[in-house]
């Protein structure tokens, strides 16, 4: 009896130890999963992709809680592929996955893969705005992104393109300052997130625009002026590196032209002669990487120009049967009528045009006295403006023949 009960023992035990070996050996045939990696990732989610396992039925992905120091399944998958839903942004994450097979509903897994240390990205930066603004800076601000351990501004003069990095900051708002006013510029703000030694970026936000223009130039005044010229001034534009001086002459019937450019708040404004009726402004102009900005015009400032007339004319030679006549120049003139009385209606008739200011007058009679008058004149442009005459002078041929 206790022969048959050892015996009966003894078979058990093989059992028992043939069924363990064949259980162990059935668990060992489930290759380890290989070359984990992160195929995507957002502020919420994680994807992950492996190679297959030969003779699987699945896979477990696990995760590791830092806290517990533990590996929790995370879920399961018949697919290559895993996608870790609703987690927290800029947060790390670690992850293996384990292969396994099915046999009478219970699941046999192979050894876990190589662990992948991975995190969410930052959330996307939102409410991007423009809180203040000069001719030479900009504040912006924008909403907290979550996950996001700093914040990298990007500007560019185009709104689809050429963004470049122009700053970091930890915090949510940030002032931009220039040397000039840079004009129309575009700003787009990227999350960051850093996790160990490691760096990820979240979406870029959508643009804002700002313009940045020099000030205007309030007013202008004329500090000096002359028959010809005038030399205008005005006050410095915040974000201006120079100005643009514009002229229109009212004789001319001409739009606002370019009178000159400066990098000084004053400017000499110089005609060849007298225009007349001539009204200026003035514009500030800003430089930002080549790109010239230019404000709105200042407020007119009319001006008059009339030629100088001729003070003093004088005797310079006489002979028998010619005068030479010579008189002061006179500022804005281009060109001068010279008058000679008519000894009959006792009028003046004009006699020469000359541009010099001198003339020798030939054809008289010899011991003549004779009376002259001259006038200047400015023409510019099609539009002419004479004087009054100067005072007369007269004087006489010498005799002879």
């Amino acid at each position: 009896m206790k022969r048959t009960m050892k015996r009966v023992l003894s078979i058990c035990l093989t059992l028992i130890l043939v069924v363990g070996t064949a259980a162990f050996a059935f668990a060992a045939s489930v290759g380890q999963v290989k070359s984990v990696s992160v195929a995507s990732r957002t502020a919420s989610s994680v994807k992950l992709q492996w190679k297959a396992v030969s003779d699987a039925d699945g896979y477990c992905v696990e995760v590791y809680n830092a806290k517990k120091k533990t590996w929790g399944a995370d879920g399961y998958t018949t697919a290559l592929e895993y996608t870790d839903k609703d987690l927290a942004a800029g947060t790390a994450y670690t992850y293996r996955v384990k292969a396994f097979t099915v046999s009478n509903g219970q699941r046999s897994y192979g050894e876990a893969s190589k662990s992948v240390e991975t995190f969410t990205l930052p959330a996307t930066v939102s409410n991007v705005r423009v809180v203040s603004s000069s001719a030479k800076s900009v504040k912006l601000k924008w909403a907290t992104a979550k996950g996001a351990t700093s914040y990298v501004i990007y500007q560019s003069a185009s709104e689809k393109k050429g963004y470049k990095k122009v700053a970091e900051t930890k915090e949510t708002s940030y002032t931009i300052k220039y040397t000039y006013s840079p004009g129309v510029l575009y700003f787009k703000i990227k999350s960051i997130a850093k996790v160990g030694d490691k760096t990820k970026a979240g979406e870029v936000s959508s643009s804002v625009k700002v313009n940045l223009k020099p000030g205007a130039v309030g007013s202008i005044s004329a500090a000096q002026s002359t028959n010809s010229t005038v030399t205008l001034t005005w006050s410095a534009c915040t974000g201006a590196y120079g100005y643009r001086v514009l002229r229109k002459d009212a004789g001319t019937n001409k739009q606002y032209v370019l009178a000159g450019t400066t990098t000084k708040t004053t400017y000499k404004v110089k005609y060849a002669a007298a225009p007349g009726t001539a009204y200026f402004k003035v514009q500030a102009v800003s430089k930002y990487k080549g790109k010239v900005n230019v404000s709105a015009a200042s407020g007119s400032l009319k001006m008059k120009f009339k030629p100088e007339k001729v003070s003093a004319l004088t005797l310079k030679k006489a002979g028998p049967t010619s005068l030479t006549l010579a008189w002061n120049a006179a500022d804005g003139a281009s060109n001068y009528q010279l008058y000679m009385r008519n000894s009959e209606t006792r009028q003046y008739e004009q006699i020469a045009d000359v541009k010099k200011t001198a003339y020798t007058v030939t054809g008289l009679q010899p011991a003549t006295a004779y009376r002259f008058a001259i006038k200047a004149v400015a023409a510019y442009e099609g539009n002419v403006q004479i004087t009054g005459y100067s005072p007369g002078l007269e004087v006489s041929t010498v005799f002879g023949s």
